[in-house]
Formats: structure tokens, C-alpha cells, sequence
């Protein structure tokens, strides 16, 4: 079962740190090529027919963001700009730098909503494998805590050991500072067996009976 853990650890992991990066043209490139295909043609350099490398104005070889990255800074095709490819992608290339900036940041926004996607996928997979695991430690953490009298905690230790001070039903919870206290956290630690909440405050103490 860990074993299985890892391994799905390792897709949410790559999924978060693609999420982390910042976009690269080749990368945003990549995507037209699955989702925008006409734009991806429109922007990607021509091979050449007898297999040389292209050189470019500056002399050196043309990289394969040599058309999208100046697509992107609003300028022309540059050595490409009288080729067939280019001239019949005047829709592509015809368009003004704001019209190029407005479509790049809608690529944008449907590539992260891909990253968060694949986060979701690949999170909730790691849950569904980890679910039993975390249930395992849980039992002897509900053992310790039903055979105390007293349970002593953070509000962010009683979140996360929620089902284990549930099991324990502590009829009686005492929340120290309850005015700096969100009242979510409270609710996290009360179970159906409490029959008194007391919240104490810096100037005053506050005893509320709950309903049987």
C-alpha cells in the first residue's frame, strides 16, 4: 500500500511543480498543438525540405520559438515573414499587439485551469490510497484517547484528529482564549456527547449548557 502511495505521490508532485512554473513559450506551444492547432501552425517554424538547420538575421540557428516569441512581443515573422505558411495565417499574424496580448492570456488562463485540473485528478487519487493508511495510525490514536479523562490540544490538533476525539465524545469541552477563537474551530471539536461547552475569554468565563 505505501509502495502504491509513492507512486501516486510522484503525478501530484509534477502536477504542482508545473503549476509553480511559469509558463514557457515552448511550453504554451506545445498546447496550441493539442487544443488550437491552426494557431500552432500559424505560429511554428517551417522545417526546412533538404533537412539543414535555418539561420536566422542574427546568424544563429532558429529555435522553435523563434515565431511565437516574436508573435508574442508584437513584432513579424521576421525571416519567415514572406512564407507561404506565414501569408496565408494573416488572421494569426495580422493581429494587433493588445488583440495577440488578450489571446495569449486566454491560453494562459486555459492552461493553468488544465494545472489545477490535473492537481484535482492526481490528489484525489493520493486521498483514495492514503484514506486507509491515515485510518490505521487513526485506531490507536482513538485508543489513547478514550482511555483519558482529559484531552488537551491546539484548535488545529483537534481538526486534525477529528474522528479520533469524536470516538473519544468528550461530554465536557473547555476552550481557553474562545475570544480569539473561530467558531468553526469550535465546532470541529465538539461531538454529540458534549453536554457543556465553556469558553473562557480574557475578562470572563461563559458556561453554555447544550441541548440533550
Amino acid at each position: 500500500m505505501r509502495c502504491s502511495l509513492e507512486f501516486q505521490a510522484d503525478p501530484l508532485q509534477r502536477a504542482f511543480s508545473r503549476f509553480k512554473e511559469p509558463l514557457s513559450s515552448s511550453e504554451l506551444l506545445n498546447y496550441l498543438e493539442s487544443t488550437h492547432f491552426a494557431h500552432f501552425k500559424a505560429l511554428s517554424v517551417p522545417s526546412a525540405d533538404d533537412g539543414m538547420i535555418l539561420i536566422g538575421e542574427s546568424g544563429q540557428a532558429i529555435r522553435y520559438t523563434y515565431l511565437i516569441s516574436r508573435w508574442l512581443d508584437g513584432q513579424d515573422a521576421g525571416v519567415f515573414r514572406d512564407h507561404p505558411t506565414v501569408v496565408s495565417s494573416q488572421y494569426v499574424w495580422g493581429l494587433s499587439t493588445e488583440e495577440r496580448k488578450t489571446l495569449e492570456a486566454r491560453w494562459r488562463d486555459e492552461v493553468l485551469e488544465s494545472q489545477v485540473e490535473a492537481i484535482l485528478e492526481a490528489g484525489v487519487g493520493y486521498n483514495i490510497l492514503q484514506a486507509p493508511i491515515g485510518a490505521k495510525f487513526q485506531q490507536s490514536t482513538r485508543s489513547v484517547l478514550r482511555s483519558k479523562r482529559i484531552i488537551a490540544c491546539t484548535t488545529t490538533g483537534a481538526a486534525i484528529s477529528r474522528d479520533a476525539i469524536q470516538s473519544a465524545g468528550p461530554e465536557i469541552l473547555v476552550v481557553e482564549e474562545a475570544g480569539e477563537v473561530l467558531e468553526s474551530h469550535v465546532l470541529t471539536a465538539l461531538s454529540r456527547d458534549t453536554k457543556q461547552l465553556i469558553l473562557i475569554g480574557d475578562h470572563k468565563c461563559v458556561l453554555i449548557p447544550l441541548p440533550s
